[in-house]
């Protein structure tokens, strides 16, 4: 019989998103809750040509799907969910490899 005890000490590092986070800070998109009409701001933190844009219901469907052209350091642009239900939607925008995704409500 072995009454040998080993103890073993790890420690996990974990990075998660921290680049994504800061994208998503600087992303509004107002007013929230809307009747459909939202306005999207965008400070971008480097130069980007576009910005892809896509719209999920809830289900996970895709609604509404664009890319919008890059205007300089802060982008606007409107999203029009006034032909959806109402309920919860995700805003998925793709900035080259990063994806941010924001949620808005249609009442």
């Amino acid at each position: 019989m072995c009454n040998t005890v080993d103890t073993a000490t790890f420690t996990v590092q974990m990075t998660i998103g921290i680049d994504e986070n800061e994208l998503a800070n600087r992303i509004n998109i107002y007013p929230n809750p809307s009747t459909g009409i939202f306005t999207v701001s965008v400070n971008m933190p480097q130069q980007q040509d576009e910005v892809g844009v896509e719209v999920l219901d809830a289900l996970g469907r895709t609604v509404q799907k664009t890319t919008v052209v890059a205007s300089g350091s802060t982008t606007e642009f409107t999203l029009n969910l006034t032909e959806q239900p109402t309920g919860l939607y995700m805003v998925r925008l793709h900035f080259g490899n990063a994806v941010v995704v924001k949620k808005v409500t249609k009442q």
